[in-house]
């Protein structure tokens, strides 16, 4: 995603598709959807770039990598903590499971209201 440009962005779809030569492991292609306001701020940014990377930085630099994982993490993390199922948020992030969301993407445990939340919920159920 850090280097996507206006041509890779389907506006209309709603989605920044990667074909398998550009996604990750480069075996499938990877969608990443897009909400109604990131679809209106790509659309802006759209009309502003004629040409080369959509995201900057304050500094007038591409984004990085780690922009962009910190981006996502934080999507993950925020979607889980209001409650969507793990396997939704997965694939709204272009995964092809939720193993990813399990393993490095959510930390929990540093929203402790959410946790504490979840146990209150299942307070009537046995245990």
């Amino acid at each position: 995603m850090t280097r996507k440009e206006a041509r890779h962005v389907d506006l209309a779809g709603m989605r920044v598709p990667f074909g398998p030569h550009e996604a990750k492991g480069r075996r499938r292609q990877r969608v990443i959807h897009l909400t109604d306001h990131a679809t209106g701020l790509l659309g802006r940014f759209i009309a502003e770039v004629t040409s080369g990377p959509l995201f900057w930085n304050a500094k007038g630099r591409p984004w990085t990598r780690c922009a962009v994982y910190t981006l996502r993490h934080g999507f993950g993390t925020r979607k889980q903590v209001e409650s969507h199922e793990a396997v939704t948020v997965a694939e709204l992030m272009g995964h092809r499971d939720a193993r990813m969301l399990a393993t490095v993407s959510q930390h929990l445990d540093q929203h402790e209201r959410h946790l504490w939340q979840a146990i209150r919920e299942g307070s009537s159920a046995s245990v």
